[in-house]
């Protein structure tokens, strides 16, 4: 296949995938409605968790995290000499899952399904992100914060390691960054949302 078809099916196979709506899959299948019409309204892990509890959550993230690796793996079974494709594969992938087709291009933040292409292409930088995010989280108590604190650490790690990938997982890192651009006022006025689980009423509440 001519190496400019094969770069449009790939990219546009991972936008595809990125638009998956996990959240909304999730909720549903537990029957905790619409995410995007509770909570904070992000269609992302750390709402479901705030609606649905924990199981629900873990579901959203591993799924989100799993759109991230098959667009990687989907790129480097494609294309051999893959280290530019790798990074825009989930750059894509990420895009897709922030802008997804299928609900009028309202999506989550795109943390979860960039974490998910890192573990495939920078194992170690991924474990570092996740790290950083988990150490913030814990403290501060904002999904948010810790979020855009590893998205600003994603793009200094890859240039002082000189990545092959570091232009288009500086783009994937600026994504985030300006999908969380509602969560930064929120930071500055004092009324972000905190990292909070669901009533135990409210979680066992769902139809059977």
């Amino acid at each position: 296949m001519d190496i400019n078809l094969t770069l449009l099916f790939i990219l546009g196979t991972c936008y595809i995938l990125g638009s998956l709506p996990s959240a909304i899959i999730i909720c549903s299948f537990f029957s905790f409605g619409d995410p995007r019409q509770q909570g904070s309204g992000n269609p992302g892990a750390t709402n479901v968790l705030r609606i649905a509890g924990p199981l629900p959550a873990v579901a959203t993230l591993l799924l989100d995290g799993m759109k991230g690796v098959l667009a990687v793996v989907l790129a480097a079974v494609l294309v051999d000499d893959s280290s530019t494709f790798l990074g825009m594969a989930a750059l894509t992938a990420t895009f897709g899952h922030a802008y997804p087709i299928f609900f009028q291009f309202k999506g989550g933040k795109g943390v979860a399904t960039a974490i998910g292409a890192l573990i495939v292409i920078h194992p170690l930088y991924a474990a570092l992100l996740a790290i950083i995010w988990l150490i913030i989280a814990i403290l501060a108590r904002y999904a948010s914060l810790a979020s855009l604190i590893s998205a600003i650490s994603l793009p200094i790690v890859l240039f002082i390691n000189n990545s092959p990938q570091w232009v288009p997982l500086t783009v994937l890192a600026l994504l985030i960054i300006w999908r969380h651009r509602s969560n930064m006022l929120a930071l500055w006025r004092g009324n972000e949302h905190k990292i909070t689980l669901p009533s135990p009423s409210r979680e066992f509440s769902s139809k059977p």
